[in-house]
């Protein structure tokens, strides 16, 4: 086994170590490929105004915690701001890498917590944030989607639909939905539909998921499937429930994650004068001839 350590101000690009099999007398050729290393960097600065921008009398913040993601999120390193708030990571491969920020205890961020970048060979990278320090400033934050869900059919089969508005942001919005499946009604393989974005049926769960970014100034998406009704299910509700990215950070597992502050929308019954309530299905009187036919 041959290993290699790259020469200083290059990044590796290939494997660290390879296998060599060196016959009698005999000699083998192991290669490594190396790039000359770029580096990331950029600042945190206490963003007085809220504007997003480093102005003029806006110091860093030190003691400020970043990593630097690859583009499949492993971590490849962790920086602390100094005392100017700036921070470095050197000796980095070219590559798509992402910046996350460990917001500070009292701040607020003005800006994403999260940038994406990419480096390139012996080049140089910047991603810097804004943190509000004690100053009244809204944090970034998108409003939830409006949706509303419907139910049509009778017997054996029940068609469910949904429709899921972006009406209050200019911006598209990352949303994860999820429909569990009530237990008295079975979901019909291939029913499940939607407008665009990704959807499947999770088995296990026994429930659907659609997540996508839904378009701004009212931009919708209509997802619908159907389920099969026994005979003795008379009635039955289902909801559909929703968490978005209301940071902005391109990630909604850390607003599902939140234990104080649940960041969930769910569907309204449209047909319904109560807010935020689940669509049901009743199914229809019998009428007389069904009664008379039915045995004693």
């Amino acid at each position: 086994l041959l290993g290699q350590i790259a020469p200083p101000d290059f990044a590796p690009v290939s494997s660290a170590d390879v296998a060599v099999n060196v016959p009698a007398n005999g000699a083998a050729v192991a290669s490594f490929g190396n790039l000359r290393a770029g580096t990331v960097s950029g600042t945190v600065f206490n963003d007085l105004n809220g504007n997003g921008i480093q102005d003029a009398g806006e110091g860093g913040i030190s003691g400020v915690t970043l990593e630097l993601r690859d583009s499949r999120g492993n971590l490849v390193a962790t920086a602390v701001t100094g005392n100017d708030g700036a921070y470095l990571f050197a000796g980095i491969a070219a590559g798509d890498y992402s910046v996350v920020k460990q917001n500070p205890q009292g701040s607020t961020s003005t800006t994403a917590d999260k940038l994406s970048l990419a480096v390139k060979a012996g080049g140089e990278a910047v991603a810097d944030f804004g943190e509000c320090v004690g100053c009244e400033t809204e944090p970034l934050e998108y409003e939830p989607p409006l949706a509303y869900k419907t139910v049509s059919g009778d017997r054996p089969t029940l068609e469910w639909g949904m429709t899921w508005t972006n009406r209050d942001n200019s911006e598209g919005i990352l949303v994860h939905i999820e429909v569990p499946i009530p237990d008295e009604l079975t979901y019909i393989e291939g029913s499940l539909g939607a407008e665009y974005g990704n959807f499947w049926y999770d088995k296990e769960r026994n429930t659907i998921v659609w997540e996508g970014i839904i378009p701004g100034n009212g931009g919708t998406v209509k997802i619908w499937y159907e389920t099969a009704v026994p005979d003795d299910v008379n009635h039955v509700e289902n909801q559909a429930c929703a968490v978005w990215d209301r940071n902005g950070n391109g990630d909604w597992k850390d607003e599902a994650a939140l234990s104080s502050e649940r960041i969930l929308v769910c569907t309204d019954n449209p047909d319904s004068s109560v807010s935020g309530d689940a669509t049901g299905w009743t199914a229809p009187e019998p009428q007389d001839w069904e009664r008379l036919m039915k045995p004693f």
